[in-house]
């Protein structure tokens, strides 16, 4: 086997196919995936034995639709059950809902921007026909929204060149490398209290995860 070249090396990787899946599954606490998931497109045959390779995790016009169709048939599974949606957020205010969902599915808290940006978005699905409740129908079209978002399907490592990453991208890295998933909110939490900061601490969670394998 030849060794020759240099790395690629990305700050903006698109999550894989399965992660995409397992990341939505755990983010909504679904026990099926959405059928638009098998419709997903696949690295070229021949092109590469691994399909995290970076040559491949391109975004067509005909996986973006697929994203679209994905994304609506999880928001159905949630809020066409009010128990899933319960169990999801137990509340009922938009603001805490915008919060929880999306630091789950952008892997960090919200900026105050978007908050109001999905909060928005939050009101316009209420306003929107079809049956259920005004509750329901606008955490639908949020959760459509956050899961075609770029901070969503892409794993980003956005600081300065040279830089530490900093510990909500030390646990998105961890988590996707070894659980093939996107961080739990104790991994959330455990960046937020800054335990991902030095390298002990990112040794200590990245063992107790692969003791989950």
């Amino acid at each position: 086997m030849s060794l020759e070249g240099a790395p690629i090396y990305t700050r903006f990787m698109r999550l894989t196919n399965e992660q995409w899946q397992r990341s939505v599954q755990d983010i909504l606490g679904l026990d099926v995936a959405p059928d638009a998931v098998q419709g997903f497109e696949r690295p070229v045959a021949g092109t590469t034995d691994f399909a995290n390779n970076e040559h491949v995790l391109g975004v067509t016009n005909a996986l973006w639709e697929s994203y679209q169709l994905a994304s609506e048939q999880a928001a159905q599974l949630v809020t066409g059950s009010s128990q899933r949606l319960t169990s999801l957020y137990s509340g009922t205010d938009a603001m805490g809902f915008i919060r929880m969902l999306g630091r789950r599915a952008f892997r960090r808290p919200l900026t105050d921007q978007e908050v109001q940006s999905y909060a928005a978005l939050f009101t316009l699905g209420e306003a929107g026909s079809g049956s259920g409740t005004s509750f329901a129908k606008g955490a639908a079209l949020v959760i459509q929204a956050m899961l075609q978002s770029p901070y969503f399907l892409y794993r980003t490592e956005l600081g300065d060149d040279g830089a530490a990453l900093n510990g909500y991208e030390v646990a998105s890295k961890l988590s996707f490398w070894i659980l093939g998933t996107t961080p739990s909110d104790a991994l959330l939490d455990a960046a937020e209290a800054g335990q991902l900061d030095t390298p002990e601490g990112a040794v200590q969670l990245a063992t107790q995860m692969l003791e989950q394998c």
